[in-house]
């Protein structure tokens, strides 16, 4: 990985929680580098206003460098705006073309919540698939019926457009980016540090394995899959709600997401697993019957061998992480 160009955008309304947040987890895998990997490559991060006088969410004082518009990004991300969108969108119609070059340039750009109304605002959307806030879906609906809305992904991608319904499935998607740019070490430490203490998302767009998918008839399985995981779920079940034969589900499901499906549903597992160790104070043998295994013993070596932890010592790191006194 070279340098990567990174700017994170601000404008009237903006929810800052999803740039410093964002920032933070992105600076923190860079830190986690080794000191001479630093210098050759790593994240140039910029925060920037789309106009001078900016007022965000809460009135905080913020103040950043005024965007120029000639500059060129490798990721460019567009936070959500508390409340209607369109008044913001309304004051700078120049800026919809800004986007369009963009991503005529190769840029990728990564919208959350109602933040991917410039997206569409901007005909970068029409065809193509594309979430939002739940809160949002209608009205979004309404005003862009080109866009293919996709209310039950947290997470879509399309030609280098990424939308996410929330701040919680942007931080999924950072992790993403994490381990794309500085891998799986770097990765995990990130997660660790960050995204066990946020709620995970339904990643039904966003592969496991950190690829991505528009299969829909995949994703709509997989979510179906993800709600009955405390029973054993199979190929011929998720077949039958996908509305395909079993063997061209089978064919397609590896095609979208590059697992088997005993692979796939053993990750979703261990997801469900870690969400019940981190927010309940369930027995392990509870939690391995709640999340479809039904062997405590298995369950612990199946966790241990995706987390190199264990699900105590996971249950430990996390509950000092979200309780210890003055956090």
């Amino acid at each position: 990985m070279g340098r990567q160009k990174i700017l994170f955008l601000l404008y009237d309304r903006a929810l800052v929680t999803a740039v410093s947040l964002a920032c933070e987890m992105l600076a923190s895998a860079q830190q986690a580098q080794p000191r001479l990997a630093r210098k050759h490559q790593g994240l140039d991060i910029t925060v920037k206003q789309l106009s001078p006088q900016v007022e965000v969410v809460g009135g905080l004082p913020i103040q950043a460098p005024v965007l120029e518009p000639s500059e060129r990004y490798d990721q460019v991300f567009l936070p959500p705006m508390w409340g209607n969108p369109l008044p913001v969108l309304k004051q700078s119609p120049q800026f919809l073309q800004q986007l369009q070059l963009w991503h005529q340039q190769g840029s990728e750009i990564i919208a959350t919540g109602t933040g991917v109304s410039w997206l569409a605002a901007a005909g970068l959307l029409d065809d193509r698939i594309a979430t939002t806030h739940w809160y949002y879906f209608e009205r979004f609906a309404d005003l862009y019926p080109q866009v293919k809305l996709q209310r039950q992904a947290f997470i879509t991608e399309e030609d280098g457009l990424f939308c996410t319904g929330s701040i919680n499935a942007l931080s999924d998607l950072i992790v993403h980016f994490v381990h794309r740019w500085f891998g799986q070490r770097i990765g995990r430490i990130i997660e660790q540090h960050y995204a066990h203490e946020i709620s995970r998302s339904d990643l039904s767009i966003l592969r496991q394995d950190g690829r991505l998918h528009q299969d829909e008839a995949i994703a709509s399985a997989q979510a179906w899959a993800s709600r009955h995981l405390h029973r054993r779920v199979t190929q011929e079940e998720m077949a039958k709600v996908a509305g395909l034969p079993v063997r061209s589900f089978t064919r397609r499901f590896r095609a979208a997401t590059g697992l088997s499906l005993n692979q796939w549903l053993t990750g979703e597992r261990i997801m469900a697993a870690k969400a019940l160790l981190r927010e309940t104070n369930l027995t392990l043998g509870e939690i391995a019957e709640q999340v479809g295994f039904q062997d405590q013993s298995y369950f612990s070596r199946v966790f241990h061998r995706h987390s190199d932890v264990t699900p105590i010592e996971y249950r430990t790191i996390v509950r000092a992480k979200l309780f210890s006194p003055g956090l």
